[in-house]
């Protein structure tokens, strides 16, 4: 159970969400996955697995919509950006300050990587939880 929640706790805060936005998104209660948070609880090994899997797909969306974002505002979609990978080679992390011994690339082409997959949050989802863009 310590396991599971260890990287619970570390798939929300990659996903950048807190604990309520991330019970709501799972479409559970606050007090429920905030046991799961604590070790009190956790779900089903399957369950434990999809969960994960769509807090790592909310991170995903949310870096996606970022970006698109910074592009509508007129940022050049060729602008080299840094970017972080984990070990399945999945962006986690991007950044537009140089960091020796990072990949680079242009921010399109960092957007078109990770809508090259089916999103898991609706436009209106993201934009729920992103009330400032």
């Amino acid at each position: 159970m310590n396991e599971f929640r260890e990287s619970l706790v570390k798939a929300r805060k990659a996903a950048g969400l807190s604990q309520i936005q991330t019970a709501r998104l799972l479409e559970m209660s606050y007090r429920n996955y905030n046991d799961w948070e604590r070790g009190i609880t956790s779900p089903p090994s399957y369950a434990q697995r999809a969960v994960l899997y769509c807090l790592d797909y909310i991170r995903a969306d949310l870096f996606a919509h970022d970006l698109k974002s910074e592009i509508d505002g007129g940022l050049d979609p060729r602008e080299f950006i840094t970017v972080t990978r984990d070990a399945d080679g999945q962006i986690i992390n991007w950044s537009f300050e140089r960091q020796s011994g990072q990949e680079r690339m242009p921010i399109g082409e960092v957007l078109d990587e990770l809508m090259s997959r089916k999103p898991y949050l609706s436009k209106s989802e993201i934009e729920s939880l992103r009330p400032g863009d």
